[in-house]
């Protein structure tokens, strides 16, 4: 269900891809994705090309929205480590949700995915990444399950 954490990134790197943005203000450190919402709507269009033969056999039925939403992630490590970076959203479904974003994830990470970011009504859901797949360079589609089925 969703969850609230404003722990700083302790494990922000020169390796991270993406620019850096250290607040220094009890905020965490986030890596930034600068998405132009004319590659956004593109990527998205080619995807939704691709993926309407592929729906079939999908236990919950996912939904998009017309306009880009931001996401805040973070993925976890086994050390008790972060990484804070933006996203852009793809789609939702009450098991999970579709991102994208500049870098590659690997299955199996813990991830915790908050959106609208830093507004009142933002709400956070963890989870794991199913899968992670090139779609332009520097640009991965990440799909990830909910730990708990959303509304529930």
């Amino acid at each position: 269900m969703a969850e609230n954490s404003t722990e700083p990134n302790t494990n922000t790197s020169a390796d991270d891809e993406g620019d850096v943005v250290r607040r220094g203000n009890g905020e965490p450190d986030v890596i930034e994705f600068d998405l132009p919402d004319s590659i956004y709507r593109n990527i998205l269009k080619e995807l939704e090309c691709t993926e309407a033969d592929s729906t079939d056999g999908r236990r919950h039925k996912r939904r998009t929205l017309s306009k880009p939403i931001p996401i805040l992630c973070r993925l976890l490590n086994h050390l008790g480590g972060s990484v804070w970076f933006h996203a852009r959203y793809h789609n939702i479904s009450d098991g999970g949700l579709g991102f994208l974003c500049g870098r590659l994830i690997e299955p199996g990470t813990e991830c915790v995915a908050t959106f609208p970011p830093h507004s009142p009504e933002a709400q956070s859901f963890p989870g794991k990444v199913r899968h992670c797949r090139q779609v332009r360079p520097g640009i991965y589609l990440v799909g990830m399950e909910f730990d708990t089925m959303a509304g529930h």
